[in-house]
């Protein structure tokens, strides 16, 4: 990178910093024709821009985490050179001891959010202008690629570091032009608005008068929005009731599974392949998106995941197991017409999984999900399929506990579902299933916790919290309990749903019936990390808890994004932490952070697997605990 940097004839030179932080700066002494006075901002910001195409050159060819913004470069003063061998060499040592005060004084700045950027704060706070100004700020970040204002920007080249400076800039832009308390400001923002056309709306919210937007004002956008995607992906007309078992008589189920390669679809497929001898099904055809180019074959990636899970591989030799790989939110799911046809004329069940789990994105992220969901149906309606849909709990969201336990049954009001947009895309969905008139059932999840052999996906929140609470010094306390359960429970809940003979349910909760104290599995992961890592994080109240992360985040680098993942979540466990707070010592019985509680009896009813499920156990944590250390998650 220096080599290509001292090619620029403004350039005398240079020497790299940043050992010790997660984001690396440059010096840069500029030639005797462009010295400057650093006191004046016009004149640096003139000379950065000057050399700023060479900058991008050396950054084309630099890993993401050595790559130079802006807010890191530091000129240097002309009345104090960097200081030189007798041949001309800068001395680094020497030159960063002489800098080392501008060096830091860097850092503070940047971590403080004090400017927006030397670029400063659009000329004008309307959305053209906004518009504008975020694009060049992405252009910046991103050179070379051509930015799409409706595209999501983590398609189009902004990874986790540049989405912290582009939030600086931003948080900075506003803090400059007095516009509002920039404590206001999301910390996922550019997740939640990973657009440049919902930024600068979401934006430009914030410089208005902060009464003009009251919390009810947002739920009923929110509900506007959930009800507008309902109408717009829902079937065209209902299909008269009918079960399927009225088309397909007795025969042995053809089962269309998506979402196969998942830690619940794997646990799905092996029950219905584990018995070569007594199938339960004639065929299954296991749809997941294509790979992409360079990556595992789908076969390749089930063996993979089923050797993490300690399954029988042999089990995917079977001839009962078909693949398909496809975009099911493509018309006809994006299956040549001879393929397609051939479902719809064998399909008897359709097991539908697959859905991004992300709880910073909004609705509006997870309409290609909702689209598949519609091409689904309209598959399942000419097939005659039964339809089963692994929902989640966040469809209740804001249900509230005074209400009572949570139904199994469709909810019609949007109002309990809003929140982050992957519990609304799940009611949506809901709806929509609803709707169509076909024999369909919307399973709503919960937490799934660790497999039998302790496996349990590290993107998941849980994982999460518990390598945060690590480098953090603790792990935190909750009010309630939780309702977690382990995904082979969960997959027998599905298939008693799509065997079962006649209509089934609308709806079911499938939660644990008996929920265990959030400290004592706690305690258990505690218990768990001393004896696997040698570790004991104390307890505190999750509120300490969350503002130790709260205040690591502020000045998050490369580096705490990897020891510190919560801060990725930060919003969600915000909110765990706010109804954690808010939840009456008397509901000490109640799900854990204010959680809705669910009736499951007609869950249980049907799954008998569901009935008898056993409590959480401090075998459980310790073989989740060995997952994580195995696979290099957790390390000290």
């Amino acid at each position: 990178m220096e080599s290509i940097m001292m090619s620029s004839p403004h350039i005398r030179g240079i020497t790299m910093f940043g050992s010790k932080h997660d984001q690396v700066g440059v010096l840069i002494e500029p030639s005797p024709l462009k010295q400057i006075d650093i006191t004046d901002a016009q004149q640096v910001a003139h000379f950065i821009n000057l050399i700023w195409p060479v900058i991008c050159e050396a950054n084309q060819r630099a890993p993401a985490f050595s790559k130079i913004y802006k807010e890191m470069i530091v000129v240097t003063d002309r009345h104090k050179p960097l200081p030189r061998t007798p041949k001309g060499t800068v001395m680094r040592a020497q030159a960063l001891g002489a800098y080392a005060a501008e060096i830091e004084a860097r850092y503070t700045d940047v971590a403080s959010m004090r400017d927006a950027g030397l670029a400063g704060p659009p000329q004008v706070w309307d959305h053209d202008c906004l518009v504008e100004w975020l694009l060049r700020q992405v252009r910046e970040l991103c050179p070379g690629v051509d930015i799409s204002i409706t595209k999501s920007l983590f398609d189009q080249g902004v990874d986790s570091l540049s989405s912290i400076i582009l939030r600086r800039r931003i948080v900075g832009a506003l803090a400059s032009a007095a516009t509002r308390n920039v404590q206001d400001v999301a910390q996922n923002m550019i997740y939640q608005y990973p657009t440049i056309n919902a930024l600068a709306v979401y934006v430009l919210e914030l410089t208005q008068d902060p009464g003009a937007v009251t919390a009810e004002s947002v739920v009923h956008a929110r509900v506007q929005a959930i009800e507008d995607m309902i109408r717009k992906y829902s079937l065209p007309e209902p299909a008269p009731p009918a079960s399927s078992d009225t088309v397909h008589g007795s025969r042995v189920p053809v089962v269309l599974l998506t979402g196969s390669t998942g830690h619940l679809g794997a646990h799905i497929l092996q029950q219905l392949l584990r018995d070569p001898r007594d199938p339960r099904v004639e065929r299954v055809y296991a749809v997941n998106r294509a790979s992409p180019p360079g990556g595992r074959a789908i076969a390749s990636r089930h063996v993979d995941r089923f050797r993490d899970l300690g399954f029988d591989e042999q089990l995917l030799l079977s001839a009962t197991l078909v693949h398909i790989e496809t975009d099911t939110a493509a018309p006809r799911l994006g299956l040549a017409d001879a393929l397609y046809e051939e479902l719809c004329g064998c399909v008897t069940a359709v097991i539908h999984l697959a859905w991004v789990l992300d709880f910073n994105f909004p609705l509006a992220a997870f309409e290609a999900h909702v689209r598949g969901v519609h091409h689904l149906l309209a598959l399942a309606r000419a097939s005659g399929a039964k339809f089963v849909f692994a929902s989640s709990v966040g469809a209740a969201q804001a249900w509230e506990q005074s209400a009572g336990l949570y139904p199994e049954e469709v909810v019609l009001d949007a109002k309990y579902a809003v929140g982050n947009g992957y519990g609304e895309g799940k009611y949506v969905t809901e709806r929509i299933i609803a709707a169509s008139g076909l024999d369909a059932t919307s399973l709503r999840i919960g937490q799934i916790s660790g497999s039998g052999n302790g496996a349990w996906a590290v993107s998941d929140w849980v994982p999460i919290l518990v390598k945060s609470g690590l480098a953090l010094g603790c792990l935190p306390r909750a009010h309630g309990t939780v309702s977690w359960l382990p995904p082979h429970i969960v997959a027998a809940c599905a298939l008693a749903v799509m065997l079962r003979v006649g209509r089934a349910p609308a709806a079911l909760n499938v939660v644990h019936p008996r929920g265990t104290p959030w400290d004592t599995v706690m305690a258990y992961i505690i218990d768990a990390l001393h004896r696997t890592l040698g570790v004991r994080p104390p307890l505190v109240p999750f509120a300490e808890w969350f503002a130790l992360l709260e205040e690591r985040a502020k000045m998050a680098g490369r580096e705490d994004l990897e020891n510190i993942p919560g801060i990725k979540l930060l919003d969600f466990f915000r909110k765990l932490r706010d109804d954690d707070l808010a939840m009456p010592k008397e509901a000490e019985g109640s799900e854990a952070c204010s959680g809705p509680q669910f009736s499951t009896a007609n869950a249980e009813a049907l799954s008998g697997a569901l009935g008898d499920a056993p409590p959480l156990a401090p075998s459980d944590a310790t073989l989740w605990v060995e997952y994580w250390r195995a696979t290099g998650f957790l390390a000290l």
